[in-house]
């Protein structure tokens, strides 16, 4: 009896510790679901280099706004972050602690923050922070945290990269 206990105890400790080092393996969850459709703006703010970048959506065009005007972004830049941002998923819950954002590059200081909107409304509010990767498996992660929560996902998939590429494009176009 009291060695059954004791395993009890030990698998439970097994799994407190495992989540709070973010290896227990969540049921996925969505972290940030956009209906694209209805996504009319979007603001990507840097924290590395205090950039900001407003992208506006025109009779079914997209736009890069700036201060001398509006100046148009191929389509398939645009795209490939709505299809990014679509749908995030969880693969695993990393901290629920805000003290460790920074680790994660999703707070204030670090990531990216994506402000999504549609009809005057906000359809999200993200922050897309550091890129883990995996060379013996070729896998891609990564950490994403909604604006109105604690809790860090690593996500599987190319979201950070998605963002680089829309943000570099604007920036080129609107350096030019």
């Amino acid at each position: 009896m009291t060695a059954v206990a004791l395993v009890a105890l030990a698998a439970i400790c097994a799994v407190v510790v495992l989540r709070e080092r973010g290896s227990y393996n969540t049921s996925r969850t969505v972290v940030v679901a956009v209906d694209t459709a209805k996504l009319d703006a979007l603001s990507i703010s840097l924290a590395d280099d205090d950039t900001v970048i407003n992208i506006e959506r025109v009779s079914n065009r997209w736009f890069a706004v700036t201060s001398q005007g509006n100046v148009a972004v191929r389509d398939e830049i645009v795209g490939e972050l709505l299809a990014a941002i679509s749908s995030v998923e969880a693969e695993r819950l990393m901290t629920n602690s805000e003290s460790q954002w920074s680790q994660y590059g999703v707070g204030e200081a670090g990531g990216s923050r994506v402000l999504a909107r549609g009809n005057g409304r906000v359809l999200a509010d993200f922050y897309c922070g550091s890129v883990d990767f995996d060379a013996s498996t070729r896998q891609i992660w990564t950490y994403v945290r909604s604006d109105s929560e604690t809790a860090v996902y690593k996500t599987d998939g190319y979201l950070n990269l998605a963002i680089t590429r829309c943000v570099e494009a604007c920036k080129r176009l609107m350096h030019n």
